[in-house]
């Protein structure tokens, strides 16, 4: 690594020299990390017959959400006649009609939030 510093602003700028035929340096702002975890969820909310089921998503990161974070996270729900949560998986099958939220707990960050799972009837 080598730093640079930007006359303009004086701000150091860390530079990586990748040393490749035409000589390529490629530039970036230096992290200002800070300690906030930013969490993305994906669905926060879904609708469901019984019998389908959904895989919801995790993604953490920090630094403005610059750096992403590992997501080791399992599931759980709050009601387990509405939504169970399907043994050695993150798939939430849907059982029986009514609604249940389905907490998603990372094992670095504990619980980070939760997605709403409404289940109509049969399918």
């Amino acid at each position: 690594m080598i730093r640079f510093t930007d006359r303009r602003r004086g701000v150091p700028l860390h530079c990586v020299v990748l040393l490749v035929s035409c000589g390529l340096v490629a530039c970036s702002e230096p992290l200002a990390c800070t300690s906030e975890l930013l969490v993305t969820i994906a669905p926060r909310e879904t609708t469901l017959r019984v019998a389908e089921a959904v895989e919801p998503t995790l993604r953490l990161a920090s630094c403005g959400g610059r750096e992403t974070l590992a997501a080791r996270f399992s599931l759980s729900s709050s009601d387990t006649a509405v939504v169970r949560i399907e043994p050695g998986s993150r798939r939430a099958r849907a059982v029986g009609p009514g609604s249940a939220q389905v907490f998603v707990t990372d094992s670095t960050y504990g619980s980070v939030g939760a997605v709403l799972v409404t289940v109509t009837g049969a399918p």
